[in-house]
């Protein structure tokens, strides 16, 4: 049996995080976790657009998506504001958090039509905007005094929405040219 078979099977097991939902990852603040009470949102995140750009390896598509969507927003979701904390060990909404839930929730719109979905994205991807100061530069967040992580603001935040754009092409600016996403190499 090959790795990724096993992998699959079991991310969709019994003891696997589709159902138990216990989703974790490495972040260097937090201590070793031997009874899993940390989780993330980024893995379950990228699960769903991983499972969204190959769709052939989940049946369930339609299931599974919006359930990773949805426990992401009741687990992760800022209280009164549209904005997604990063994980329980550190409970704080940042800006490349909640455009990548925006993302998610962009491309579940584009596949699906459902526009539940499309205004989630929209509203979270508005309230990511408040990091990126007039210079360009991206705060983690509002509460991290000024704060930069080059991974997560100039990496992932911009990729983020970068996708969405490509999901909801109508949210890039008119009367301009947009390349919003291409399947192949683009001849300059």
């Amino acid at each position: 049996m090959n790795a990724s078979k096993i992998v699959w099977d079991w991310l969709y097991s019994v003891e696997g995080p589709i159902k138990t939902s216990i989703w974790k990852g490495y972040f260097e603040d937090i201590r070793w976790d031997p009874i899993n009470l940390n989780r993330v949102n980024n893995s379950p995140m990228e699960f769903a657009r991983y499972l969204m750009k190959n769709p052939d390896k989940d049946k369930n598509l339609h299931i599974t998506i919006p359930a990773l969507i949805w426990w992401v927003k009741n687990t992760f979701g800022e209280k009164d504001m549209h904005a997604i904390n990063e994980q329980t060990g550190c409970y704080m909404p940042m800006g490349s958090h909640t455009a990548r839930y925006a993302s998610i929730c962009a491309m579940w719109y584009e596949l699906s039509g459902d526009k539940w979905f499309k205004e989630e994205a929209y509203r979270h991807f508005n309230h990511a905007t408040y990091m990126t100061e007039p210079d360009g530069i991206v705060q983690v967040g509002h509460n991290w005094g000024g704060e930069i992580w080059f991974s997560d603001g100039y990496t992932d935040y911009i990729r983020h929405f970068m996708e969405g754009l490509a999901a909801v092409p109508e949210w890039a600016p008119s009367g301009e040219n947009h390349l919003l996403r291409s399947s192949s190499i683009i001849p300059i």
